[in-house]
């Protein structure tokens, strides 16, 4: 039985309630509850009465006691319980009068809409009646009345999806930015259009719709490009369109139309089969060279400056915190006396000392160490024995001590070879306790050390020094002539300037004199180079005569309605004088420009962003738009480029959905399989960009090749002298068809700007490729360079290569990456070689795989290590360990490779292994188990 309160637990409760309701209603809502019942149940009124007799009925003894304190809580939670529900009302009432707030406004905003849309329908008929009369009106301006009436966005919908009718008419399909910059027919106009985003098209579309819609004549336009190609492009494109335009031209051959040079014209033909110009230009050098106070000056600035720490100088008296000095240093590659790039000062001294004492070396050979590619800073080979020079350049740091400690260890029990290690310690003082040290290490290990002398040097390195001279010296001047600057201007310049060394201050000397003596040569012979054209023209139309004559037709500057530029990042002042010269004679041009300031790289070359970031400027009045959706690669390349240009400007925006890839290639993780280590002795990147090459033409697209310049990086073997783009295409193609190796394009990234490749492959994302601030950079302090401004170039120069890339993007490191790559985060996904294997070859060896069969206890290949070694065979270290040797591959059967291999040592000795005979390419042929002697054709049970 349940005690009685229990079974009347509800009538308790409600007794309970109706008391508490009862003591609560005024004027009794200020008596407290009574504590003592029984004195209430005697003197309460009749209700209090009649509900405390049948709740002490109700209730045991205890119970009742407790009742008082039980009234207490139930008051207090049914207190709680009229406040939440208080809340809860007022909620909902605070609620239903937002919403009818909300709805009362929606209401009027659809009201307001409607009154717009009957006072602005009129307006935007009325306009778009304007834009079928007259689009290049005024009047069809957004800020003009009447149609000042709508508002300024609506307008420029109408306009926009006036001109995407025009274009769909055409089979053209511009997106509504492409149709914006089509459309912008009225102040000077600057459009930014990111890497794949239709420039191109979006220009000639622009030519033909003022051609084809609003009645400009032809030959009203002028177009404007940087080169020949381009300008052949765009008239294939405008023909295309059924439009003629017969000035579509490159700025040089405005300028020559415009002056019609009688003086021979001195330029390099773009494959360098004809090169005038750099014959002019050596000739003047060679005048200079035939002067011998000049040749020792020559002698003295490159002696000097394949010497000199240009780190150290150009850091000196600036403020750096460590990490800002690192990556200045890592921006800056040192050059040896040989011509390396290396990556430290350090470096640089010991490889100028082992030249200039005649001794032989390899700067940062492959060794493999453990299945991996391990590249010492210096290999010497010396009466049989080999020597590694090894410099320490960050020793104190734990990781680097670790890894030097691990390096001393593995030369330590490698047989017939010695380790020299160095330090910064001995680079102090001017490296004269450097030169002593390594002095002294080789002398003690039988290598003789003789000091050349200088102009035994200088003859060893004399061609090399002179060539390059001459290309700093024409670089100089052409940047001094794409500058408009004058010889009295660049005097000026000089005493002004605080060169960092003797070597630059020479230098400028010289290239004074020369600058000087190649315009007085060019008057002298009746020739003329494009530069001296250009400032020519600008002169003639400055000074009234705007008149042009080509084979296309006649024109006339001042007739001109629409100027269109391609490519305005690569702006310099000399085509800027010859548009400002046409807009002074005809202030009514129109002028569209259409660049990318994140592919701004041509500055060595002259060109200067400044006009791109300052339009507003230059331009008044002038207005900026954008092109940004990609049409050229996956998501994930335009998401990489955009990450490398985070800050600098508006983004682009992947327009296409197919899948892509990042993929980055460590070489010094790379195994090479036995056929690519005897193959590729001591060499990495040939068997990985083959292996690349194999799976991306597998797949049936285009590969690009692209490195930093012309030279690679790389060891490439004792055979290879220069590492060249050309001998190093010739190693990477052997063995492919024709129609392989025409899909494949190795080049530099500044050659393949405007191109694309379904593969694209950066060869070197290294320090001191990305970025590579020119050991000459020195020289072109006085026009304005700077290593930070550099190293902005470097950057843009790193993403124009990336957005190469329509679908795969394969970034090549080696232990260092380019700090660029930081900024992609984890969007690289480690290469899988599996996803890569070795291409297969013909050859004439197989490849024996000895390994420990699993299950057989641990490591049994251990005991075999001596007889492995001993017998030639080499490590590898990879999902399956095993030892690994080729051998002659036998006619018929492989029964004698197996019975040559059962005679040796390991295979008689040994226990639980398992023996793998493979093709060239790593494909198992067939696979053995041995213990002691005995040959099986399958596991033991």
């Amino acid at each position: 039985m349940r005690p009685p309160e229990d079974a009347n637990a509800h009538m308790v409760i409600r007794l309970m309630d109706e008391l508490i309701a009862h003591w609560s209603e005024p004027p009794r809502y200020l008596i407290r509850m009574p504590s003592d019942l029984t004195h209430a149940l005697r003197h309460g009124d009749s209700y209090e009465r009649e509900r405390l007799s049948r709740l002490k009925a109700l209730l045991s003894p205890p119970r009742w006691h407790e009742l008082p304190t039980a009234l207490d809580k139930l008051s207090e939670a049914r207190s709680r319980e009229r406040s939440e529900e208080i809340s809860r009302i007022r909620d909902t009432m605070e609620r239903r009068a937002r919403d009818a707030e909300k709805a009362a406004k929606a209401e009027r905003e659809r009201q307001q809409r409607e009154e717009l849309e009957a006072r602005v329908a009129p307006v935007l008929a009325a306009y778009r009646d304007q834009l079928e009369i007259d689009f290049l009106s005024e009047q069809t301006r957004a800020d003009r009345p009447p149609f000042d009436a709508a508002p300024a966005e609506r307008l420029v919908v109408e306009r926009v999806a006036f001109v995407q009718r025009w274009a769909a008419d055409r089979g053209l399909h511009p997106d509504p930015e492409q149709a914006a910059a089509i459309g912008a027919v009225h102040d000077n106009v600057l459009v930014t259009a990111r890497a794949g985003s239709g420039k191109t098209s979006t220009l000639t579309a622009r030519a033909a719709f003022l051609i084809n819609r609003c009645g400009v004549a032809p030959e009203e336009l002028l177009l404007l490009v940087f080169n020949r190609a381009a300008a052949d492009e765009m008239k294939r494109r405008l023909k295309h369109m059924e439009c003629e335009v017969p000035h579509a031209m490159t700025f040089h051959a405005l300028a020559y139309a415009i002056v019609h040079p009688e003086e021979t014209l001195l330029v390099d033909s773009p494959d360098d089969s004809q090169p005038a110009l750099s014959r002019a230009f050596q000739k003047v050098l060679n005048d200079f060279l035939d002067d011998e106070r000049f040749r020792l000056d020559v002698q003295s600035i490159m002696m000097g400056h394949f010497r000199a720490d240009w780190d150290r100088l150009s850091r000196a008296g600036l403020t750096m915190s460590q990490d800002e000095g690192l990556q200045f240093r890592r921006a800056l590659p040192s050059e040896t006396l040989r011509g390396e790039y290396v990556k430290s000062f350090g470096e640089k001294a010991i490889a100028n000392f082992l030249f200039e004492h005649g001794i032989a070396y390899q700067y940062e050979r492959n060794h493999w160490w453990g299945g991996r590619n391990y590249r010492p800073d210096f290999t010497l080979q010396s009466g049989g024995q080999g020597i590694v020079v090894e410099y320490f350049g960050l020793a104190g740091d734990p990781d680097y001590d670790e890894q030097s400690d691990a390096k001393r260890a593995y030369w330590q029990d490698k047989a017939g070879w010695h380790l020299i290690e160095l330090t910064p310690h001995d680079v102090s003082g001017g490296g004269e306790q450097l030169k002593a040290r390594l002095k002294h290490q080789l002398a003690a290990r039988g290598v003789p050390c003789r000091q050349l002398t200088d102009d035994e040097i200088w003859e060893q390195i004399r061609e090399r020094a002179i060539t390059r001279f001459a290309r700093m010296a024409r670089t100089f001047v052409g940047r001094c002539r794409k500058a408009a600057i004058r010889p009295h201007e660049l005097a000026q310049r000089l005493a002004a300037h605080k060169p960092l060394s003797e070597v630059e201050s020479l230098f400028l000397q010289l290239a004074t004199s020369i600058f000087e003596a190649y315009l007085e040569r060019l008057v002298a012979e009746g020739e003329e180079d494009f530069d001296g054209l250009l400032e020519r023209a600008a002169a003639r139309v400055e000074a009234g005569d705007p008149v042009f004559d080509r084979k296309s037709g006649r024109g006339d500057l001042s007739q001109i309605r629409f100027v269109m530029v391609d490519e305005f990042q690569d702006f310099s002042p000399l085509f800027f004088r010859l548009l400002q010269a046409a807009r002074q004679h005809n202030p009514s041009v129109q002028v569209f420009c259409v660049g990318d300031d994140w592919q701004a790289i041509n500055a060595f070359a002259g060109a200067t962003i400044d006009y791109f970031e300052r339009f507003e400027t230059y331009m008044a009045p002038a207005e900026r738009l954008a092109v940004t959706s990609n049409y050229r690669s996956a998501p994930c390349v335009v998401e990489a480029g955009n990450r490398v240009m985070a800050g600098r400007g508006v983004a682009a925006r992947a327009a296409l959905k197919h899948p892509g890839e990042i993929i980055l290639a460590d070489l010094s993780v790379f195994e090479p399989s036995v056929t690519e280590r005897e193959r590729y002795a001591g060499v990495a990147i040939t068997p990985v960009v083959r292996r690349i090459l194999a799976r991306s033409l597998e797949r049936g697209g285009t590969v690009a090749l692209l490195a930093r310049r012309n030279y690679m990086p790389y060891y490439l073997g004792k055979e290879v002298n220069a590492a060249t783009l050309d001998v190093c295409s010739r190693a990477w193609t052997h063995g492919l068809s024709d129609d392989e190796k025409e899909r494949v394009t190795v080049t530099t990234a500044h050659k393949y700007k405007g191109l694309q490749a379904d593969t694209v492959v950066l060869l070197d994302a290294l320090p001191r490729c990305y970025p590579l601030v020119h050991p000459d950079w020195v020289f072109t302090r006085i026009l304005g360079d700077s290593v930070e401004k550099l190293v902005d170039d470097e950057r843009r120069l790193f993403y124009v290569a990336c957005t190469r890339a329509v679908r795969s993007l394969i970034l090549v490191t080696d232990r260092e990456q380019s700090p660029f790559l930081s900024a992609l985060g984890g969007m690289c996904e480690p290469i899988d070689w599996q996803a890569f294997p070795q291409p297969s070859v013909e050859t004439t060896h197989l490849i024996v795989q000895v390994g420990s069969q699993p299950g057989w206890g641990t490591s049994p290949t251990f005991s075999a290590k001596d007889h492995l070694k001993a017998a030639g065979f080499q490590f590898f270290k990879r999902t399956w360990p095993y030892w690994g040797k080729s051998f002659r591959k036998p006619e018929g059967t492989i029964e004698p490779l197996r019975t040559e291999l059962a005679a040796q040592t390991w295979s008689t000795d040994c226990k639980g292994l398992e023996v793998r005979v493979c093709d060239g390419a790593d494909v198992v042929l067939a696979k053995f188990w041995v213990d002691a002697g005995v040959w099986q054709n399958r596991p033991p049970a």
